[in-house]
């Protein structure tokens, strides 16, 4: 097992969590302790596999238990919240984004991507009292960075414009966000260029985002 194999598992086995739990006493402090916790959640989350997204969101619900007062638990409600959001759980994915948000405000040095990720939801569930409270938390980031930022943003201020009756401005936006989804290569992530690409665009946010363009 490499250096940093323990806490990266793409499995989550009896052996799996024996050794994990057992590695992770041993570390240092609740920082260490709550971080690696939400990295293998992460781990998990990312396979896709319905079984061991469940397996994460039990692991950082368990992280947010145990520590709730580190510096960088934001990034464990986003966790949370996007294995809630895979899970088809939007109601408590919500809040975990919120609270996410939330934390933000308390620790402005240390950034998620849980607005940009509420944002979207609440279009898809036409939450849109929720979709202009997580418009501002994303604007606060201040100009995009990423494609994949751009297009959650654009995104939602184009379906938010729509639903408040400004079709033009909605259409333009919609038009902006397809562009960043089709950027392919942001020359980032060590020359591979895939860091801050769009990736799935097989969801509902995207099917209202042609839609909207094309009207």
């Amino acid at each position: 097992m490499g250096r940093n194999d323990w806490y990266q598992r793409s499995t989550w086995t009896k052996i799996d969590q024996r050794e994990f739990f057992e590695r992770n006493a041993r570390s240092r402090g609740p920082e260490s302790k709550s971080q690696y916790m939400r990295i293998q959640a992460h781990t998990l989350l990312r396979t896709g596999k319905p079984k061991l997204v469940r397996s994460a969101l039990e692991l950082v619900q368990s992280a947010l238990s145990d520590y709730p007062d580190v510096s960088d638990v934001g990034l464990a409600y986003e966790t949370a919240g996007r294995c809630c959001e895979f899970l088809g759980k939007n109601v408590e994915a919500i809040e975990y984004y919120r609270l996410a948000i939330d934390r933000e405000r308390e620790y402005p040095g240390i950034r998620t991507n849980a607005a940009f990720s509420l944002a979207k939801l609440a279009v898809e569930n036409k939450r849109w009292d929720i979709c202009s409270e997580a418009l501002v938390a994303a604007e606060s980031h201040g100009t995009p960075v990423f494609p994949w930022h751009a297009y959650l943003l654009y995104g939602a201020r184009a379906l938010k414009a729509s639903h408040d009756g400004d079709s033009a401005t909605g259409r333009q936006l919609a038009r902006e966000a397809i562009a960043a989804a089709e950027i392919e290569n942001t020359g980032l992530s060590h020359g591979r260029g895939h860091l801050g690409t769009v990736g799935d665009i097989n969801t509902e946010f995207h099917r209202m985002l042609v839609d909207l363009a094309t009207t």
